[in-house]
Protein backbone atom coordinates (compact mmCIF):
# COMPACT_ATOMS: atom_id res chain seq x y z
CA UNK A 1 0.00 0.00 0.00
CA UNK A 2 1.56 3.28 -1.00
CA UNK A 3 1.67 5.90 1.54
CA UNK A 4 -1.03 8.16 0.07
CA UNK A 5 -3.09 5.18 0.41
CA UNK A 6 -2.07 4.99 4.19
CA UNK A 7 -2.66 8.33 4.46
CA UNK A 8 -6.20 8.00 3.29
CA UNK A 9 -7.10 5.02 5.21
CA UNK A 10 -6.00 6.48 8.09
CA UNK A 11 -7.82 9.61 7.41
CA UNK A 12 -10.58 8.01 6.73
CA UNK A 13 -10.75 5.28 9.85
CA UNK A 14 -10.62 8.30 12.55
CA UNK A 15 -12.67 11.27 11.28
CA UNK A 16 -15.23 12.39 13.21
CA UNK A 17 -19.02 11.15 11.99
CA UNK A 18 -19.16 14.76 10.74
CA UNK A 19 -16.38 14.66 8.83
CA UNK A 20 -16.83 12.06 7.17
CA UNK A 21 -20.56 13.62 6.09
CA UNK A 22 -18.49 16.49 4.87
CA UNK A 23 -15.81 14.15 2.76
CA UNK A 24 -19.78 12.16 1.14
CA UNK A 25 -20.87 15.62 0.43
CA UNK A 26 -17.63 17.23 -1.12
CA UNK A 27 -17.31 13.44 -2.94
CA UNK A 28 -20.62 14.07 -4.55
CA UNK A 29 -20.10 17.03 -5.51
CA UNK A 30 -16.70 16.28 -7.18
CA UNK A 31 -18.27 13.42 -8.55
CA UNK A 32 -21.04 15.67 -10.55
CA UNK A 33 -18.77 18.31 -11.52
CA UNK A 34 -16.30 15.25 -12.74
CA UNK A 35 -19.16 13.75 -15.01
CA UNK A 36 -20.39 16.76 -16.59
CA UNK A 37 -16.62 17.52 -17.95
CA UNK A 38 -16.95 14.05 -18.79
CA UNK A 39 -20.23 14.62 -21.22
CA UNK A 40 -18.72 18.13 -22.31
CA UNK A 41 -16.68 16.04 -24.36
CA UNK A 42 -18.99 13.41 -25.38
CA UNK A 43 -17.37 10.92 -22.80
CA UNK A 44 -20.80 8.91 -21.39
CA UNK A 45 -18.72 5.89 -20.47
CA UNK A 46 -16.20 7.83 -18.14
CA UNK A 47 -19.20 9.80 -16.77
CA UNK A 48 -21.47 6.78 -16.01
CA UNK A 49 -19.68 5.31 -12.91
CA UNK A 50 -19.32 9.24 -11.35
CA UNK A 51 -23.25 9.74 -11.81
CA UNK A 52 -24.00 6.65 -9.95
CA UNK A 53 -21.81 7.27 -7.26
CA UNK A 54 -22.94 10.72 -6.86
CA UNK A 55 -26.11 9.57 -7.19
CA UNK A 56 -25.59 6.65 -4.25
CA UNK A 57 -24.22 9.17 -2.15
CA UNK A 58 -26.97 11.75 -2.06
CA UNK A 59 -29.68 9.00 -1.94
CA UNK A 60 -27.41 7.39 1.17
CA UNK A 61 -27.07 11.28 2.41
CA UNK A 62 -30.96 10.95 2.35
CA UNK A 63 -31.60 7.73 4.27
CA UNK A 64 -29.74 9.71 7.33
CA UNK A 65 -32.05 12.37 7.48
CA UNK A 66 -33.73 12.44 11.22
CA UNK A 67 -37.69 14.03 10.34
CA UNK A 68 -38.44 13.67 14.30
CA UNK A 69 -35.91 16.02 15.01
CA UNK A 70 -36.26 18.80 12.03
CA UNK A 71 -39.78 17.97 10.26
CA UNK A 72 -39.65 21.23 8.33
CA UNK A 73 -35.84 21.04 7.14
CA UNK A 74 -36.08 17.06 6.29
CA UNK A 75 -38.90 17.72 4.05
CA UNK A 76 -37.06 20.18 2.30
CA UNK A 77 -33.32 18.91 2.23
CA UNK A 78 -36.07 15.25 0.72
CA UNK A 79 -37.21 16.96 -2.22
CA UNK A 80 -33.98 18.47 -3.17
CA UNK A 81 -32.09 15.24 -2.62
CA UNK A 82 -35.04 13.58 -4.60
CA UNK A 83 -34.29 16.29 -7.69
CA UNK A 84 -30.87 16.05 -7.40
CA UNK A 85 -31.03 11.96 -7.52
CA UNK A 86 -33.68 12.27 -10.46
CA UNK A 87 -31.25 14.93 -12.45
CA UNK A 88 -28.40 12.56 -12.16
CA UNK A 89 -29.95 9.52 -13.39
CA UNK A 90 -31.42 11.61 -15.90
CA UNK A 91 -28.07 12.46 -17.28
CA UNK A 92 -26.84 8.83 -17.09
CA UNK A 93 -29.84 7.88 -19.48
CA UNK A 94 -29.42 11.13 -21.65
CA UNK A 95 -25.83 12.22 -21.63
CA UNK A 96 -27.28 15.90 -21.72
CA UNK A 97 -24.41 17.97 -19.36
CA UNK A 98 -27.78 20.55 -18.19
CA UNK A 99 -28.75 17.72 -15.90
CA UNK A 100 -26.18 17.93 -13.75
CA UNK A 101 -25.52 21.21 -13.69
CA UNK A 102 -29.23 21.68 -12.50
CA UNK A 103 -28.55 18.96 -9.88
CA UNK A 104 -25.00 20.40 -9.03
CA UNK A 105 -26.84 23.78 -8.33
CA UNK A 106 -29.83 22.43 -6.24
CA UNK A 107 -27.00 20.01 -4.29
CA UNK A 108 -24.07 22.86 -3.81
CA UNK A 109 -25.52 25.27 -1.61
CA UNK A 110 -26.67 22.29 0.78
CA UNK A 111 -23.25 20.86 0.54
CA UNK A 112 -21.49 24.24 1.52
CA UNK A 113 -24.04 25.00 4.36
CA UNK A 114 -23.45 21.73 5.77
CA UNK A 115 -19.93 22.52 5.61
CA UNK A 116 -20.02 25.87 7.17
CA UNK A 117 -22.27 24.22 10.12
CA UNK A 118 -19.39 21.66 10.58
CA UNK A 119 -16.64 24.10 10.97
CA UNK A 120 -18.77 26.20 13.17
CA UNK A 121 -19.80 23.63 15.57
CA UNK A 122 -16.49 22.07 15.66
CA UNK A 123 -14.73 24.77 15.96
CA UNK A 124 -11.96 24.01 13.05
CA UNK A 125 -12.29 23.89 9.23
CA UNK A 126 -13.99 21.07 7.68
CA UNK A 127 -13.09 21.19 4.25
CA UNK A 128 -13.51 23.15 0.90
CA UNK A 129 -16.91 23.80 0.18
CA UNK A 130 -16.26 23.64 -3.16
CA UNK A 131 -14.39 20.72 -4.80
Amino acid sequence: MSAAHRYVDVRNTTASKERLMVMLFETALRHMRTAAKHLETKDRSAAGPLLEKACAIVLELQSTLKPEVAPQLTKNLIEIYTFTAAKLCRASISGDVKDIRQAERAFAPIVDGFVRAVAATTGAGAGNPRP
